[in-house]
């Protein structure tokens, strides 16, 4: 089964502490997920430059937004 593919900023937070997914892109794929989502989903998050990352997905309850976090070691590509 082929990884969902969610648009990431970099900038919006740290490899470690994940990355916001609230961006119009990111919440546009994220819709287009067809099993519901939860925390432990694995996707690609990606930069549209040159990030690829597998990630799992983690709901922060506090800001009601979904955070990717990547997995170590399981880095995709860089194009």
């Amino acid at each position: 089964m082929t990884m969902q593919r969610v648009f990431f900023d970099p900038n919006a937070g740290t490899h470690d502490a994940g990355y916001l997914l609230w961006f119009p892109t990111s919440l546009d794929e994220l819709s287009k997920i067809t099993e519901p989502l939860r925390d432990g989903l694995q996707v690609v998050i990606h930069d549209d430059e040159e990030l690829e990352y597998v990630a799992e997905l983690l709901h922060d309850a506090e800001l009601n937004h979904w955070r990717a976090i990547p997995i170590r070691d399981a880095k995709v590509t860089r194009i």
